[in-house]
């Protein structure tokens, strides 16, 4: 006896709205960069930057660092205070001998403190108030209170998190910071006492020269021009390949009016649904044009992705922009087999077909979601005929993972039933199949024939 199947798949598409959002001045003091993987040693190798966005001097003393490792780290003395628009350099006991470069400033404040190298934070604190707080790495592994909407994404040893945008923050990790090469000031970098000397204390204007110079650093340029076969950049849509990966192909132009090599570092990551985050390698076709690519898998959670790419020149400028792309959804279902036979049976008993997870053995069938979304399954049937002879679809009982006692079996009807579960999405999502047929005392012999079908529509 043979059954035959038919597979059916609906495909949906679904459309996103955003708003922007407005912020208000600051009041507080940031945390402005934050070096916690150093290249030398974790010992004396490590820094938190603060900035004062404000108008006003502010006295630090007792403000307090929390970290993943201590709810006090750090506690700033008497006497620590920030100038408006200034910073402040906590560093690790030893960073005068640990640094990983001699040309980082010496730090305002040192004490022993424990910054850990992936699912970490920092959090600056005052009086019991959270004032700004940083964390980097996976969301379920970081401490309470040590991260901001998303955290950062986690950086090479001897790079440091940098805040983007000095007087206004979106309180939100994985926006406000970057990963850029370690540029650490303390409070003198900007605000210097008079000098004391009396000799330059009482210069007379004659003795005075005027010095003038003119910089003219011009900010670089990274502008998206492809993505997969489309140059207009708008209204991109990404449909997934049923059980594949799908490669993601874009490129993207450099320039810098002062010369390619005043051109320091470009970084580059996708973000996408659910925290997908992914750091992408950078390569060149020349000096100036890059073409990348990446790939998502079938399984990947529809919606919006977006490629994030910064540039920075010596000089420390930096350009950064941004191209949004939807990966639609996709409903899709696999049948590893379209015939089965129970071969030959007796009159009046039962004969098993046992499913399992194997795409490989045709005669065990296997159901496999390969789309990206969470799938309802409708199951119906027909009578098995042979000529004018009939054995009724009653007679055909389904079970899926083999137990026909369980919720997920039942009887098959000419009508579609609707299975009481959702068959999710993921890279190995896959359903063992198994039919009993009950072969009356009444049939004739001969060969019957009849059909399964199995529809699957977006639970």
């Amino acid at each position: 006896m043979e059954i035959k199947f038919f597979k059916m798949g609906i495909y949906l598409l679904f459309i996103f709205s955003f708003f922007n959002a407005v912020f208000a001045d600051l009041d507080h003091i940031l945390i402005s960069e934050v070096v916690y993987n150093p290249l030398t040693t974790e010992s004396g190798g490590e820094a938190v930057q603060l900035f004062n966005p404000t108008k006003e001097i502010i006295n630090l003393s007792g403000y307090i660092l929390k970290t993943q490792t201590s709810d006090v780290d750090v506690t700033l003395p008497l006497g620590a205070f920030i100038q408006p628009h200034g910073y402040y350099l906590i560093a690790d006991a030893g960073w005068t001998s640990y640094k990983d470069n001699n040309s980082f400033s010496n730090a305002d404040y040192e004490e022993a403190f424990t910054l850990t190298n992936t699912n970490g934070g920092v959090a600056l604190l005052f009086n019991g108030t959270v004032l700004d707080i940083l964390g980097w790495g996976n969301t379920s592994l970081i401490g309470k209170n040590l991260y901001e909407g998303n955290p950062a994404l986690e950086i090479k040893e001897g790079m440091s998190l940098k805040r983007n945008d000095l007087f206004q923050e979106k309180n939100n990790n994985s926006f406000d910071f970057i990963e850029s090469y370690p540029q650490l000031f303390n409070s003198s970098s900007f605000f210097k006492d008079n000098p004391t000397d009396s000799y330059l204390n009482n210069l007379s204007e004659n003795n005075l020269v005027s010095l003038k110079v003119n910089i003219n650093n011009q900010v670089p340029t990274l502008n998206f021009t492809r993505f997969n076969n489309n140059f207009s950049l708008t209204s991109l849509q990404v449909f997934p390949f049923p059980g594949m990966q799908r490669i993601i192909n874009f490129s993207f132009v450099v320039q810098d009016l002062n010369g390619i090599e005043d051109l320091n570092n470009i970084t580059l990551f996708v973000r996408g649904p659910r925290n997908y985050s992914k750091v992408l390698f950078v390569s060149s076709e020349d000096s100036l044009v890059y073409k990348e690519s990446f790939s998502l898998a079938y399984y990947d959670e529809p919606g919006t992705y977006t490629i994030f790419a910064t540039i920075f020149d010596q000089g420390g400028l930096s350009t950064s922009q941004n191209l949004s792309f939807e990966y639609l959804p996709m409903t899709a279902l696999f049948l590893d087999t379209t015939t089965l036979s129970f071969g030959n049976v007796s009159l009046g008993k039962e004969t098993v077909l046992l499913g399992d997870d194997l795409l490989d053995t045709t005669d065990a069938p296997t159901l496999r979601n390969i789309g990206n979304t969470n799938i309802s399954l409708f199951l119906s049937g027909t009578d098995l005929k042979k000529d004018n002879k009939t054995i009724g679809v009653s007679n055909l009982t389904y079970a899926f993972e083999n137990d026909f006692e369980g919720d997920y079996s039942g009887v098959l009807s000419l009508q579609f039933q609707r299975l009481a579960f959702s068959f999710v999405s993921g890279a190995d999502s896959s359903l063992a199949l198994g039919f009993k047929l009950f072969v009356p005392k009444t049939a004739a012999n001969g060969e019957y024939v009849g059909t399964v079908k199995i529809v699957a529509v977006k639970a």
